[in-house]
């Protein structure tokens, strides 16, 4: 029997291109997706977390495994369960249903305790971004929380000045003690000052209270949270009456490092 077949250039995991050659009809669609070998988390729930992405979407094994990462793997590793695996995947079509099932085998793997946090490669002192990274180390390693503690660092980086840092997480397991060390690289990138502020909507009375009560200096670290916080103390403070709509609109001059705000 003769198949059309298609050929296309395709990353493959390590990022060089390879000659891909497959059917050039449409993979079949998910239908279903089972999981055996489950405990921690029931089947229900993994079903749950990967039907969004999965029902409906043209099945490759690859495409599919990137699915798991996206959803199942990220509900182990929110247990600690690091080593999480899917050793097999497998298809069938459907019964009753146009489109194939998926069951998928689970390796579960131990629950690993966050050992250590560092902090490497900051402009910033470690201590300061260790504080607002705030994880909890003797604890099961919940990479949920871990990616949280990332967000914090980034905002207070932001609150510094530094508003295009870039940020990546490594894992350093210890598998003979089931403990994981996690090192948080920063990039700080340039820190960015306070340029111009400009008020908008106000008499000129009205804005000259604002520049009045207005602390960011300029040529300071530029804060990136003190407008919106500004703004909020005005209206819980009841500076205007009959205050309306009130917004911070921020204009980023990449060339003199500088934030100029408007009110």
């Amino acid at each position: 029997q003769k198949v059309e077949v298609a050929g296309r250039l395709w990353p493959d995991r390590s990022n060089e291109l390879v000659v891909m050659f497959s059917p050039a009809a449409r993979a079949p669609a998910i239908a279903q997706v089972q999981f055996t070998g489950s405990m921690a988390i029931s089947a229900e729930a993994l079903q749950t977390a990967i039907a969004p992405v999965a029902i409906g979407a043209a099945f490759t094994e690859e495409g599919f495994r990137a699915m798991l990462d996206a959803t199942v793997r990220r509900l182990y590793e929110a247990k600690g369960m690091l080593r999480v695996d899917f050793p097999r995947v497998t298809s069938a079509p459907a019964e009753g249903i146009d489109g194939v099932a998926v069951l998928v085998e689970v390796a579960e793997g131990e629950v690993y305790t966050l050992n250590r946090v560092n902090i490497q490669g900051s402009s910033a002192p470690e201590a300061e971004l260790l504080k607002a990274a705030a994880l909890k180390t003797g604890e099961p390693a919940n990479f949920e929380e871990v990616q949280a503690g990332l967000e914090r660092v980034r905002a207070r980086l932001g609150a510094a000045g530094f508003l295009k840092p870039e940020l990546r997480v490594e894992r350093i397991l210890r598998d003979a003690d089931r403990q994981v060390d996690v090192v948080i690289h920063v990039e700080a990138g340039p820190r960015f000052v306070m340029g111009k502020l400009m008020v908008a909507g106000l008499n000129l009375d009205g804005e000259a209270q604002i520049r009045r009560l207005w602390a960011m200096k300029p040529g300071e670290p530029f804060n990136n949270t003190y407008p919106g916080f500004f703004l909020s103390r005005v209206r819980e403070d009841g500076v205007f009456d009959n205050l309306g709509a009130a917004k911070a609109s921020l204009a980023v001059n990449e060339a003199a490092l500088s934030v100029d705000v408007t009110l």
